[in-house]
């Protein structure tokens, strides 16, 4: 199983905007970890575009587990939340959501890993 970590960090959660799906914590750490990426956010999904060498523009989709959706609710309801990991599996094209570790760097970008 190859699991894509993105940490979603405090300075994330500070720059995101409540019911705004391309300007949400999320969002911002997906951006951090691929700059050209283009994620679009919702209460129980996410898609991401990534366009390849050729010009052609692929899509992703991953449904959001109860857990990270409760996450996206508390956020665009104007209630505190904390730093998490996003954790998108890429053969059953799910997010969910882990526990924030010490260790994550405050750049995702610097610490986004595969496994």
């Amino acid at each position: 199983m190859s699991i894509i970590r993105i940490p979603v960090t405090q300075e994330h959660i500070a720059r995101g905007k409540p019911g705004k799906p391309n300007d949400c914590p999320v969002y911002h750490a997906i951006k951090e970890w691929q700059w050209d990426a283009l994620p679009a956010v919702g209460t129980d999904h996410l898609v991401i575009k990534v366009r390849d060498a050729d010009g052609i523009t692929w899509a992703q989709v991953r449904e959001f587990d109860q857990e990270l959706q409760d996450w996206v609710a508390t956020f665009d309801g104007g209630d505190a939340v904390h730093p998490f990991t996003l954790l998108l599996d890429q053969e059953r094209m799910q997010a969910r959501r882990g526990e924030a570790g010490p260790d994550l760097p405050s750049n995702p970008a610097q610490g986004a890993t595969q496994g």
